[in-house]
């Protein structure tokens, strides 16, 4: 599936994080995929204040996605920040595209937040 990741652009463009993230889509009935690493922060360059990262992420098939798991792992070698808040992931499986609204999420914390269809 096609992934967008737009990072936050707040206060002193703190928003970024060098943390690794993954992703788990909950489906109908609490149809889980298994949690994918979306990407690794760190030295990549990625989840940095205001970008908009994209990224082809293989997920089981859960049927219509109903909420998206968000998870932070702090990176050892990470900055002086380990939260992390996003604007918005977009999720694109063919025919429909899932938008989750934007969550700060703490260091090593987990999030869930409910789709909206496109």
């Amino acid at each position: 599936m096609d992934v967008t990741v737009q990072t936050g652009d707040g206060w002193l463009g703190l928003d970024g994080t060098h943390s690794f993230l993954y992703l788990e889509l909950i489906g109908e009935n609490g149809k889980r995929s298994r949690e994918s690493n979306v990407a690794k922060g760190g030295h990549y360059k990625d989840f940095q204040s205001g970008k908009t990262d994209h990224y082809v992420v293989a997920f089981k098939d859960v049927g219509p996605i109903r909420q998206l798991k968000v998870r932070l792992q702090e990176n050892p070698s990470g900055g002086f920040f380990g939260g992390w808040t996003f604007e918005k992931i977009t999720i694109n499986n063919g025919d429909k595209t899932y938008t989750f609204g934007g969550q700060d999420v703490d260091s090593d914390g987990t999030v869930t937040v409910n789709a909206f269809v496109n």
